[in-house]
């Protein structure tokens, strides 16, 4: 008790954390990135469960990298063109004087859709740029995978051994067959969204609560009001992937790089 109180028995799984949070970052080496893989796996087997999110995190960075250097590309092409555009502005003015309001109308409807087309083939070529220069990179975290689960396999330490795990303390492990899945799926859900906050500086349930039988009452059905705390926290996640992939998220890198720039 002392060893958790001092935090030290989840020292292992801070280390994996810190040691997969660096190479979420796309200019790692590769080298460096199997390194430090290899050593987030050998904290602590927590690491493995971590991958998913750092192929995630990898993609979004280095797609909005790309977006905005495509973004400063167009921005520098439409200032060296401003200069080419003014020389005809007089003809220009002459001929939208004698085209009709129907006419306007028309050229501004096949304007707006060819930009909207040319957007999402723009899009689609930078997320295939994206994953095309990442592809070494999942490959490695899919090795590495592998090769750990093969070598826990080999050892024999895949499974729990049975009596490590007591009913009393943990009832969800020991009624995989009494109950359904969507029974355990609630529950599981319901205690990781209350860790998450507690990872956020969000405390709703009290210190230690993990130490004491039947601390927090089972979900039993399905309208129990606190299953709207993962739900929120799946729709918040959701939000902020599609804000990440979005283009106020490259405008945004774009005003970063920008800054950096002026301040160098």
């Amino acid at each position: 008790h002392v060893e958790a109180v001092a935090n030290a028995a989840n020292r292992p799984h801070i280390l994996a954390l810190l040691f997969n949070a660096t190479i979420v970052d796309p200019s790692v080496p590769l080298v460096g990135m199997a390194v430090l893989a290899t050593l987030g796996l050998l904290s602590a087997e927590t690491a493995i469960f971590q991958f998913p999110a750092i192929v995630m995190t990898m993609t979004v960075i280095r797609y909005r990298e790309l977006r905005g250097r495509m973004m400063i590309m167009t921005s520098t092409k439409k200032s060296s063109s401003m200069g080419v555009a003014n020389v005809g502005n007089n003809k220009g003015k002459r001929m939208t004087a004698r085209m009709t309001a129907t006419q306007q109308q028309q050229s501004q409807q096949s304007q707006s859709s060819s930009s909207s087309s040319s957007k999402q083939q723009q899009n689609s070529s930078i997320l295939t740029q994206c994953i095309i220069s990442l592809l070494p990179r999942y490959i490695l975290l899919l090795l590495l995978s592998t090769l750990y689960l093969l070598y826990r396999h080999y050892n024999n330490s895949l499974s729990i051994p049975d009596g490590l795990i007591r009913p009393a303390e943990n009832p969800l492990f020991h009624r995989f067959d009494d109950e359904p899945l969507l029974w355990r799926a609630m529950n599981y859900s319901y205690i990781l969204s209350i860790h998450i906050l507690k990872a956020c500086g969000y405390d709703i349930v009290g210190f230690s609560h993990e130490y004491g039988y039947d601390c927090i009452p089972e979900i039993r059905t399905m309208g129990d009001k606190r299953l709207w705390l993962p739900v929120g926290l799946v729709a918040v996640g959701k939000g902020l992937m599609v804000w990440s992939f979005s283009e106020f998220g490259a405008s945004k890198y774009k005003l970063l790089q920008k800054g950096r720039q002026q301040r160098r």
